[in-house]
């Protein structure tokens, strides 16, 4: 009697379960559907666009150029005295200067390395603010010009390089962007903040000067870092986007070459492809920076997690996993998304090729199906590292593997010293 009386309670658990998840999915669609229609969609982009100048990470339309250099000026010189006390810190044992520089770490073992690895991270944040700025007002179409633009045709009515089902499929991604890109900034930034609050939390004092001392210090440095830290979270949410609505793009072109619409299969490989470019050229420096710096204190950090867990400090295990899951997250999602381009783009070039060979052309067409595919035989139609290297399977496959032989490197060479 017990065991039919568990198993029916166990068959009503899993027939409540079924029904249930339907339905939530069904009224999460729902409730995507209804903000990704047209006025509410427009209203979002422009909510959106108000967040990101009252937080001064991007002036996309050019409105505040004078007072956004100012305020990001001002930001940047304060961030540059965050890091000269941080670098400081990795250097002095003084007790003296260490409390009066307010460093929450300093009964820790490891208080170097978490204020080296703070140190990195900060830099970084900053640099990727100092890259925004130069991309907001040096060149004359920066990467973001195509929500301006897909803004504008979506005012008037009508499609932006894409088929009407894809504009639906992309629509109810970027609503959902849109709707979680504040909660995902604000969750990254808030759990940063925790992981350093328990420092001080959970730090033994001997008195209530140095913890007040501490504590202040803390929340000057926390308010100066909110802005680069926001910026770098709001331009990889935006980097991810952009890809999205081009494999998006992509896709429509494979749709519009089935259906045989020549010139515009043509026209849309062409604009793509320059899109593309662009986005290349503007993304070369950045791209550097992630796959030369980011991945070297990634795996670095990892090294230390795994081989000296016992010397390091609970509050230091908690920052350094937070911040190597984030970025680790954020390069695997580039590639994952970076690479179905390459895919796509493949694709296109093979029903090129079967066009070309099955069906004849005019002149103007010919003319633009050698120019597309003298740029795919180059390898010049794809999202690219460094403007150089091709964004692909292949390279993520390299990219672990020699991420994995620079930890054996560490641990074989660190280890035996």
């Amino acid at each position: 009697m017990p065991c039919s009386c568990t198993h029916c309670f166990a068959r009503l658990a899993e027939n409540l379960e079924r029904s249930r998840l339907p339905s939530c999915s069904r009224y999460l669609a729902t409730i995507i559907d209804t903000k990704s229609s047209k006025c509410n969609l427009l209203k979002l982009i422009e909510q959106s666009e108000a967040y990101e100048l009252s937080k001064w990470i991007f002036d996309l339309r050019g409105t505040k150029r004078k007072r956004f250099l100012i305020v990001s000026g001002i930001s940047l010189l304060l961030n540059f005295l965050v890091l000269l006390r941080l670098l400081v810190l990795c250097w002095t044992d003084n007790e003296t200067v260490l409390m009066v520089l307010g460093d929450y770490f300093r009964t820790n073992r490891d208080r170097k390395l978490v204020n080296y690895y703070c140190f990195i991270g900060i830099f970084l944040l900053n640099a990727i603010k100092i890259f925004l700025l130069f991309l907001n007002y040096s060149f004359k179409k920066p990467f973001t010009f195509v929500f301006t633009e897909y803004k504008d045709y979506l005012e008037n009515g009508r499609l932006y390089h894409l088929t009407l089902e894809d504009d639906q499929s992309f629509r109810r991604f970027y609503c959902t962007t849109l709707l979680t890109q504040k909660f995902t900034i604000e969750i990254v930034y808030f759990g940063f903040f925790a992981c350093h609050l328990s420092a001080i939390l959970f730090n033994s004092y001997n008195n209530l000067l140095s913890m007040g001392i501490d504590f202040f210090v803390f929340c000057i440095q926390f308010s100066v870092i909110r802005s680069p830290l926001l910026s770098t979270f709001w331009f990889i949410l935006k980097s991810f986007t952009v890809i999205t609505f081009v494999n998006y793009n992509l896709k429509s072109i494979i749709k519009k070459g089935e259906k045989r619409e020549i010139e515009t299969f043509f026209y849309q490989q062409i604009w793509c492809y320059n899109y593309m470019d662009k986005m290349n050229i503007q993304y070369d420096a950045v791209t550097v920076l992630i796959y030369t710096i980011v991945t070297y204190i990634v795996v670095l950090i990892f090294y230390h997690l795994t081989n000296y867990a016992e010397t390091l400090t609970y509050t230091s295990e908690i920052l350094l996993t937070f911040g190597i899951s984030v970025i680790s997250m954020t390069i695997c999602v580039l590639h994952f998304i970076g690479s179905l381009a390459n895919k796509k783009t493949y694709q296109i070039c093979i029903f090129t090729h079967k066009l070309a060979r099955y069906r004849s052309l005019d002149l103007l067409a010919s003319l633009k199906k050698l120019e597309i595919l003298d740029r795919t035989a180059a390898m010049s139609a794809a999202f690219k590292i460094n403007n150089q290297i091709l964004l692909n399977n292949y390279l993520t496959l390299v990219y672990a593997l020699e991420c994995g032989s620079l930890y054996l490197l560490f641990c074989s060479n660190m280890n035996r010293n």
